[in-house]
């Protein structure tokens, strides 16, 4: 007989995750989980807009469907309080917020206010929450709920609705070490175009520049890699590039297998590695470059 997973566990299990995850980096890269009865699907969502928002997680319940899962996880960072550009700073706080829904069951939530501390995040008390409307995933949960009152999450494009309580048992599950131990074996990407997988990587390698060097990437140097005037920042430029000089494509690759160290774990990153490797671009060989390094 097979045992079924249980989304709440599951989940909060994710939670301490992204929590760690988020005390660790400074950042949360959303992520959604589809439930089925044997095994769960996961996916990192990466978007730049409203509209590529919606059409990632109108992918995840298509696969939800189809797949016959019988919960939906979401993991993001955002905002409770006022809409931007109303109200205070002090009326908003950040918060990662996570959803369980599905068509026979109940829609549950978390959220969990934090506050940043110099280089310390500082989480407060998670508040749960049930019946929400979830926005960002249409068609898929049962019944709409019946509103008691009106708390709106922005940034990710949640509405929360109903009466929400204090939640004193987010850490009664065992925290696992990093995403890589919630992961399905059997992991089922997004659909990816080639300029979202030039700008998939573009992004990892900027991040890793960031990060283990003392410059980003300059407009120029991705618009290098991207092969077309993409980027366009307005941001000022008071000295040369230091990755222009020399050999672009080495140094760039080295920041790629930086990057890969960084985010080797996500599956989009490694799907627009793999979409562009045999490319011949600046890019491409960058990504052929790495490899070569690396075997």
């Amino acid at each position: 007989m097979t045992v079924k997973i249980a989304p709440k566990p599951y989940a909060l299990k994710a939670l301490e995750v992204a929590k760690k995850d988020l005390s660790r980096d400074k950042y949360l890269i959303p992520v959604a989980f589809v439930v089925t009865d044997d095994e769960v699907l996961d996916f990192n969502l990466q978007f730049e807009d409203s509209e590529q928002k919606l059409s990632a997680y109108e992918k995840v319940v298509e696969v939800a469907k189809a797949n016959n899962a019988r919960a939906i996880i979401t993991i993001n960072d955002a905002s409770i309080g006022e809409p931007p550009g109303t109200g205070t700073a002090e009326s908003r706080k950040e918060c990662i917020y996570l959803t369980v829904s599905g068509p026979d069951i109940q829609t549950w939530t978390v959220s969990v206010p934090y506050r940043r501390a110099q280089s310390e995040i500082v989480f407060d008390k998670a508040i749960e929450s049930t019946n929400d409307i979830l926005n960002l995933l249409p068609g898929w949960t049962s019944s709409d709920p019946n509103p008691s009152w009106t708390l709106t999450c922005w940034g990710i494009g949640y509405r929360r609705l109903t009466t929400s309580h204090m939640y004193d048992n987010v850490n009664q599950a065992q925290p696992s070490q990093n995403w890589n131990s919630l992961v399905s074996k059997r992991t089922v990407p997004l659909d990816m175009t080639l300029d979202e997988a030039r700008e998939q990587l573009i992004s990892g390698i900027d991040h890793a520049a960031y990060r283990e060097t003392d410059s980003s990437l300059h407009d120029s140097d991705k618009n290098r890699l991207f092969g077309s005037e993409h980027y366009k920042s307005g941001r000022p430029v008071y000295k040369p590039s230091p990755w222009a000089e020399g050999d672009f494509e080495d140094k760039m690759a080295t920041l790629l297998r930086m990057a890969n160290y960084l985010h080797g774990s996500i599956p989009a990153f490694k799907e627009a590695q793999r979409l562009l490797e045999k490319e011949e671009s600046v890019l491409g060989r960058v990504v052929r470059r790495a490899n070569r390094h690396e075997t």
